[in-house]
Protein backbone atom coordinates (compact mmCIF):
# COMPACT_ATOMS: atom_id res chain seq x y z
CA UNK A 1 0.00 0.00 0.00
CA UNK A 2 1.73 3.43 -0.66
CA UNK A 3 0.96 6.66 1.49
CA UNK A 4 0.98 9.23 -1.27
CA UNK A 5 -2.20 11.40 -0.65
CA UNK A 6 -5.24 11.42 -2.30
CA UNK A 7 -5.67 14.99 -3.84
CA UNK A 8 -6.74 17.41 -5.51
CA UNK A 9 -10.66 17.18 -4.11
CA UNK A 10 -13.30 16.33 -6.69
CA UNK A 11 -17.22 15.37 -6.37
CA UNK A 12 -19.26 13.37 -8.31
CA UNK A 13 -23.36 12.52 -8.50
CA UNK A 14 -24.22 9.36 -7.28
CA UNK A 15 -27.63 7.63 -6.28
CA UNK A 16 -28.23 5.25 -3.16
CA UNK A 17 -28.99 1.81 -5.16
CA UNK A 18 -29.33 -0.16 -1.74
CA UNK A 19 -29.78 0.17 1.96
CA UNK A 20 -30.49 -2.42 4.38
CA UNK A 21 -30.36 -2.39 8.32
CA UNK A 22 -26.82 -3.70 9.53
CA UNK A 23 -28.54 -3.18 13.45
CA UNK A 24 -31.77 -1.29 14.37
CA UNK A 25 -30.11 2.26 14.43
CA UNK A 26 -27.54 1.12 11.94
CA UNK A 27 -27.84 0.95 7.87
CA UNK A 28 -25.62 -0.15 5.31
CA UNK A 29 -25.94 2.65 2.34
CA UNK A 30 -24.45 1.33 -1.20
CA UNK A 31 -23.99 4.46 -3.44
CA UNK A 32 -23.34 4.14 -7.40
CA UNK A 33 -21.88 6.72 -9.68
CA UNK A 34 -24.82 8.18 -12.10
CA UNK A 35 -22.14 9.15 -14.52
CA UNK A 36 -18.69 7.83 -15.81
CA UNK A 37 -16.83 9.82 -13.31
CA UNK A 38 -16.09 8.48 -9.86
CA UNK A 39 -14.29 9.30 -7.17
CA UNK A 40 -11.53 7.70 -5.80
CA UNK A 41 -10.45 6.87 -2.51
CA UNK A 42 -7.79 5.21 -0.45
CA UNK A 43 -9.26 3.29 2.65
CA UNK A 44 -9.66 5.53 6.27
CA UNK A 45 -10.77 8.49 4.04
CA UNK A 46 -13.74 9.55 4.13
CA UNK A 47 -16.26 11.71 1.85
CA UNK A 48 -18.78 14.33 2.33
CA UNK A 49 -22.56 13.76 0.83
CA UNK A 50 -24.18 17.18 -0.32
CA UNK A 51 -28.11 16.90 0.60
CA UNK A 52 -30.33 18.52 -2.19
CA UNK A 53 -30.63 21.85 0.47
CA UNK A 54 -26.71 22.18 0.36
CA UNK A 55 -25.86 20.04 3.44
CA UNK A 56 -23.26 17.87 3.89
CA UNK A 57 -22.81 14.34 6.01
CA UNK A 58 -19.50 12.99 6.06
CA UNK A 59 -18.78 9.09 6.58
CA UNK A 60 -16.27 7.10 6.27
CA UNK A 61 -16.21 4.29 3.32
CA UNK A 62 -16.51 0.66 4.82
CA UNK A 63 -14.85 -1.55 1.82
CA UNK A 64 -11.83 -0.40 -0.44
CA UNK A 65 -12.57 1.28 -3.55
CA UNK A 66 -14.35 -0.84 -6.65
CA UNK A 67 -14.02 -0.63 -10.27
CA UNK A 68 -17.85 0.53 -10.92
CA UNK A 69 -17.14 3.35 -8.04
CA UNK A 70 -19.29 1.73 -5.38
CA UNK A 71 -19.26 3.17 -2.77
CA UNK A 72 -20.60 1.36 1.11
CA UNK A 73 -21.37 3.77 3.61
CA UNK A 74 -22.94 2.70 7.92
CA UNK A 75 -24.38 5.28 8.87
CA UNK A 76 -25.94 5.20 12.30
CA UNK A 77 -29.58 6.24 12.63
CA UNK A 78 -30.93 9.61 14.99
CA UNK A 79 -34.16 10.07 16.47
CA UNK A 80 -34.06 13.83 14.99
CA UNK A 81 -31.46 13.57 12.37
CA UNK A 82 -32.56 15.59 9.31
CA UNK A 83 -30.28 12.39 7.23
CA UNK A 84 -31.83 9.95 9.27
CA UNK A 85 -35.51 10.79 8.42
CA UNK A 86 -34.70 10.83 4.96
CA UNK A 87 -32.97 7.13 5.21
CA UNK A 88 -35.81 6.15 6.92
CA UNK A 89 -38.30 6.91 4.22
CA UNK A 90 -36.43 5.16 1.86
CA UNK A 91 -34.43 5.02 -1.29
CA UNK A 92 -37.09 6.97 -3.25
CA UNK A 93 -36.48 9.65 -0.85
CA UNK A 94 -32.77 9.90 -0.90
CA UNK A 95 -32.79 10.91 -4.38
CA UNK A 96 -29.42 11.70 -6.23
CA UNK A 97 -26.29 12.83 -4.05
CA UNK A 98 -23.56 14.60 -4.84
CA UNK A 99 -20.31 13.26 -3.28
CA UNK A 100 -17.28 14.92 -2.29
CA UNK A 101 -13.56 14.13 -1.30
CA UNK A 102 -11.69 12.17 -0.18
CA UNK A 103 -10.38 13.91 2.79
CA UNK A 104 -8.36 12.87 5.74
CA UNK A 105 -4.95 11.06 6.10
CA UNK A 106 -5.99 8.30 8.56
CA UNK A 107 -4.77 6.01 5.83
CA UNK A 108 -2.26 2.83 6.06
CA UNK A 109 1.75 3.25 5.97
CA UNK A 110 3.74 0.67 5.45
CA UNK A 111 5.36 -0.62 8.62
CA UNK A 112 8.75 -1.05 9.64
CA UNK A 113 8.81 -4.42 9.73
CA UNK A 114 6.71 -7.42 9.87
CA UNK A 115 6.82 -8.34 13.03
CA UNK A 116 5.76 -4.78 14.11
CA UNK A 117 2.07 -4.70 15.23
CA UNK A 118 -1.19 -2.82 13.79
CA UNK A 119 -3.35 -2.00 16.30
CA UNK A 120 -7.00 -1.11 15.13
CA UNK A 121 -9.42 0.81 17.73
CA UNK A 122 -13.22 1.17 16.93
CA UNK A 123 -16.18 2.58 18.78
CA UNK A 124 -19.60 2.12 16.93
CA UNK A 125 -19.40 2.95 13.57
CA UNK A 126 -16.21 3.86 13.84
CA UNK A 127 -15.69 0.31 12.49
CA UNK A 128 -16.48 1.54 8.89
CA UNK A 129 -12.59 2.71 8.02
CA UNK A 130 -11.10 0.34 10.24
CA UNK A 131 -12.99 -2.28 8.33
CA UNK A 132 -11.89 -1.21 4.38
CA UNK A 133 -7.97 -0.85 5.80
CA UNK A 134 -8.55 -4.20 7.48
CA UNK A 135 -9.53 -5.89 4.40
CA UNK A 136 -7.05 -4.07 2.27
CA UNK A 137 -4.20 -4.92 4.42
CA UNK A 138 -5.24 -8.41 4.40
CA UNK A 139 -6.18 -8.50 0.36
CA UNK A 140 -2.77 -6.79 -0.10
CA UNK A 141 -0.90 -10.11 1.83
CA UNK A 142 0.15 -8.10 5.31
CA UNK A 143 1.82 -10.54 7.40
CA UNK A 144 2.32 -8.36 10.60
CA UNK A 145 -0.17 -8.81 13.68
CA UNK A 146 -3.45 -7.14 13.09
CA UNK A 147 -5.16 -6.63 16.41
CA UNK A 148 -8.95 -5.52 15.88
CA UNK A 149 -10.74 -3.83 19.28
CA UNK A 150 -14.27 -3.04 18.92
CA UNK A 151 -15.86 -1.42 21.27
CA UNK A 152 -19.32 -0.78 22.24
CA UNK A 153 -22.25 -0.61 24.96
CA UNK A 154 -24.21 -4.51 24.01
CA UNK A 155 -22.78 -7.05 22.08
CA UNK A 156 -25.83 -6.51 19.58
CA UNK A 157 -24.06 -3.65 18.63
CA UNK A 158 -20.92 -5.56 16.71
CA UNK A 159 -23.11 -5.99 13.93
CA UNK A 160 -20.09 -7.08 12.02
CA UNK A 161 -18.81 -9.47 14.81
CA UNK A 162 -19.05 -12.94 12.52
CA UNK A 163 -17.20 -11.28 9.28
CA UNK A 164 -14.56 -10.67 11.82
CA UNK A 165 -14.63 -13.85 13.38
CA UNK A 166 -14.23 -15.93 9.81
CA UNK A 167 -11.56 -13.74 8.94
CA UNK A 168 -9.88 -14.61 12.14
CA UNK A 169 -10.21 -18.15 11.45
CA UNK A 170 -8.73 -17.86 7.40
CA UNK A 171 -6.15 -15.71 8.68
CA UNK A 172 -4.05 -16.72 11.46
CA UNK A 173 -2.08 -12.25 11.66
CA UNK A 174 -5.30 -11.30 12.80
CA UNK A 175 -6.95 -11.38 15.76
CA UNK A 176 -10.59 -9.71 16.99
CA UNK A 177 -11.26 -8.55 19.97
CA UNK A 178 -14.90 -7.32 21.47
CA UNK A 179 -14.86 -4.49 24.15
CA UNK A 180 -17.97 -4.12 26.15
CA UNK A 181 -18.87 -0.96 28.43
CA UNK A 182 -17.98 -0.03 30.89
CA UNK A 183 -14.25 -1.01 29.56
CA UNK A 184 -12.61 0.66 26.27
CA UNK A 185 -10.61 -0.49 23.51
CA UNK A 186 -7.57 1.93 24.47
CA UNK A 187 -7.58 0.49 28.20
CA UNK A 188 -7.67 -3.32 26.71
CA UNK A 189 -5.00 -2.86 24.06
CA UNK A 190 -2.73 -1.24 26.28
CA UNK A 191 -3.35 -3.89 28.65
CA UNK A 192 -2.36 -6.70 25.99
CA UNK A 193 0.44 -4.74 24.34
CA UNK A 194 2.16 -2.90 27.08
CA UNK A 195 5.19 -2.18 24.64
CA UNK A 196 4.08 -0.46 21.34
CA UNK A 197 7.18 1.20 20.22
CA UNK A 198 7.59 -0.16 16.75
CA UNK A 199 3.78 -0.45 16.62
CA UNK A 200 1.06 1.45 14.60
CA UNK A 201 -2.24 2.65 16.10
CA UNK A 202 -5.76 3.19 13.79
CA UNK A 203 -8.21 4.59 15.61
CA UNK A 204 -11.85 5.71 14.32
CA UNK A 205 -14.84 6.41 16.58
CA UNK A 206 -15.95 9.34 19.32
CA UNK A 207 -13.35 12.45 19.70
CA UNK A 208 -13.55 11.48 23.56
CA UNK A 209 -12.07 7.98 22.81
CA UNK A 210 -9.39 8.96 20.35
CA UNK A 211 -8.02 11.75 23.12
CA UNK A 212 -7.81 9.09 25.58
CA UNK A 213 -6.14 6.59 23.17
CA UNK A 214 -3.44 9.28 22.23
CA UNK A 215 -2.36 9.86 25.62
CA UNK A 216 -2.72 6.60 26.76
CA UNK A 217 -0.86 4.66 23.84
CA UNK A 218 1.79 7.07 23.97
CA UNK A 219 2.32 8.35 27.47
CA UNK A 220 2.52 4.33 28.68
CA UNK A 221 2.98 1.84 25.71
CA UNK A 222 5.75 3.97 24.17
CA UNK A 223 4.06 4.43 20.76
CA UNK A 224 5.43 6.84 18.82
CA UNK A 225 3.00 10.09 18.27
CA UNK A 226 3.94 9.83 14.25
CA UNK A 227 2.37 6.11 14.07
CA UNK A 228 -0.88 7.41 15.91
CA UNK A 229 -3.42 7.62 12.67
CA UNK A 230 -7.23 8.50 13.74
CA UNK A 231 -10.29 10.38 12.69
CA UNK A 232 -12.37 11.83 15.58
CA UNK A 233 -16.55 10.80 14.41
CA UNK A 234 -18.78 14.04 14.71
CA UNK A 235 -22.59 13.80 14.61
CA UNK A 236 -23.63 17.47 13.66
CA UNK A 237 -22.90 20.34 11.93
CA UNK A 238 -21.25 23.25 14.53
CA UNK A 239 -23.83 25.59 15.55
CA UNK A 240 -23.60 29.12 14.92
CA UNK A 241 -22.04 29.63 18.46
CA UNK A 242 -19.46 26.69 18.98
CA UNK A 243 -17.04 27.21 20.98
CA UNK A 244 -18.30 27.97 24.10
CA UNK A 245 -22.23 27.91 23.82
CA UNK A 246 -22.28 31.45 25.62
CA UNK A 247 -23.55 34.78 23.96
CA UNK A 248 -21.32 36.38 21.80
CA UNK A 249 -19.49 39.60 23.45
CA UNK A 250 -19.80 41.36 20.31
CA UNK A 251 -19.69 41.29 16.80
CA UNK A 252 -15.98 41.35 14.78
CA UNK A 253 -15.88 42.65 11.33
CA UNK A 254 -13.96 40.96 8.58
CA UNK A 255 -13.47 41.28 4.41
CA UNK A 256 -12.38 39.15 2.22
CA UNK A 257 -11.46 38.33 -1.14
CA UNK A 258 -13.05 35.17 -3.04
CA UNK A 259 -12.23 33.32 -6.71
CA UNK A 260 -16.21 34.46 -6.89
CA UNK A 261 -15.83 38.14 -5.64
CA UNK A 262 -15.33 40.50 -2.59
CA UNK A 263 -17.31 40.64 0.65
CA UNK A 264 -17.54 41.68 4.48
CA UNK A 265 -19.32 39.73 7.49
CA UNK A 266 -19.62 40.74 10.97
CA UNK A 267 -19.35 37.45 12.91
CA UNK A 268 -19.97 36.92 16.90
CA UNK A 269 -16.78 36.56 18.79
CA UNK A 270 -16.12 33.09 20.38
CA UNK A 271 -16.99 31.59 17.54
CA UNK A 272 -14.92 30.25 14.37
CA UNK A 273 -14.39 31.65 11.06
CA UNK A 274 -15.36 29.09 9.18
CA UNK A 275 -18.64 29.16 11.55
CA UNK A 276 -19.11 32.50 9.96
CA UNK A 277 -18.88 31.70 6.59
CA UNK A 278 -21.18 28.53 6.46
CA UNK A 279 -23.60 30.77 8.03
CA UNK A 280 -22.92 33.18 5.23
CA UNK A 281 -22.94 30.59 2.80
CA UNK A 282 -19.21 31.86 1.78
CA UNK A 283 -17.86 28.25 2.73
CA UNK A 284 -19.23 25.07 3.49
CA UNK A 285 -16.04 22.69 4.90
CA UNK A 286 -16.43 19.68 5.20
CA UNK A 287 -14.79 17.97 8.51
CA UNK A 288 -16.35 20.09 10.98
CA UNK A 289 -13.32 21.33 12.48
CA UNK A 290 -10.84 17.96 12.52
CA UNK A 291 -8.86 19.45 10.83
CA UNK A 292 -8.78 16.57 7.82
CA UNK A 293 -10.43 18.07 4.73
CA UNK A 294 -8.47 21.63 4.48
CA UNK A 295 -11.47 22.92 2.72
CA UNK A 296 -12.02 25.96 4.67
CA UNK A 297 -8.11 27.19 4.01
CA UNK A 298 -7.98 30.95 4.29
CA UNK A 299 -4.80 33.17 3.31
CA UNK A 300 -4.29 36.19 6.31
CA UNK A 301 -2.54 39.72 5.81
CA UNK A 302 0.82 39.05 7.76
CA UNK A 303 -0.50 41.84 10.64
CA UNK A 304 -3.81 39.58 11.30
CA UNK A 305 -1.87 36.24 10.85
CA UNK A 306 0.19 37.58 14.35
CA UNK A 307 -2.39 38.23 16.41
CA UNK A 308 -3.90 34.45 15.47
CA UNK A 309 -3.20 31.94 18.74
CA UNK A 310 0.04 29.50 17.76
CA UNK A 311 -0.84 26.99 15.20
CA UNK A 312 -1.14 23.49 16.08
CA UNK A 313 0.94 20.31 14.88
CA UNK A 314 -2.21 19.18 13.38
CA UNK A 315 -3.22 21.85 11.29
CA UNK A 316 0.19 22.63 10.30
CA UNK A 317 0.49 19.02 8.97
CA UNK A 318 -2.29 19.29 6.77
CA UNK A 319 -1.60 22.71 5.65
CA UNK A 320 1.80 21.21 4.32
CA UNK A 321 0.33 18.54 2.67
CA UNK A 322 -1.82 21.23 0.58
CA UNK A 323 -1.56 22.30 -2.86
CA UNK A 324 -0.35 26.03 -3.27
CA UNK A 325 -0.34 26.29 0.78
CA UNK A 326 1.72 29.27 2.04
CA UNK A 327 3.13 30.71 5.61
CA UNK A 328 0.10 32.83 6.19
CA UNK A 329 -2.09 30.42 5.31
CA UNK A 330 -4.16 29.12 8.29
CA UNK A 331 -7.84 26.81 8.68
CA UNK A 332 -10.71 28.78 9.04
CA UNK A 333 -12.21 25.97 11.34
CA UNK A 334 -9.21 26.92 13.78
CA UNK A 335 -9.28 30.57 13.74
CA UNK A 336 -11.61 31.88 17.11
CA UNK A 337 -12.69 35.25 16.67
CA UNK A 338 -11.86 37.52 19.21
CA UNK A 339 -11.75 41.29 19.21
CA UNK A 340 -8.33 41.63 18.14
CA UNK A 341 -9.39 40.50 14.84
CA UNK A 342 -11.59 43.46 14.54
CA UNK A 343 -11.20 44.31 11.47
CA UNK A 344 -9.68 41.08 9.80
CA UNK A 345 -8.50 40.88 6.57
CA UNK A 346 -8.39 37.39 4.65
CA UNK A 347 -8.17 36.07 1.32
CA UNK A 348 -10.52 32.54 0.52
CA UNK A 349 -8.51 30.50 -1.87
CA UNK A 350 -9.41 28.54 -4.99
CA UNK A 351 -9.62 25.15 -3.33
CA UNK A 352 -12.29 26.15 -0.43
CA UNK A 353 -15.65 25.10 -1.06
Amino acid sequence: MTTTSSRPFTHAPYRVAELDYLHCAVVRLRLLPTTARHLHYRCGQYISLELADGEQRSYSPAAPVSADGAIELHVRLYPDGRFSGLIRNGLAALGSLEVHGPYGDCVWQTPHSTEAPVILLATGTGIAPIKALLLAALAQGCSNPLWLYWGARHADELYAREQFKTLEQQHGNFHFVEVLSPEHVQDRAARQHPQLADAMVYACGLPAMIDAARTLLTGQCGLAEAHFFADAFVTATPSATEGNGTAPARMIHTTFRSPTGNGSLRIASGATLLCGLRTAGVLKGVCGGRQSCGTCRVSLDESDYALLAPISRNEQRLLKALPGADDLDRLACQIVLEPALDGMHFTITAQAI
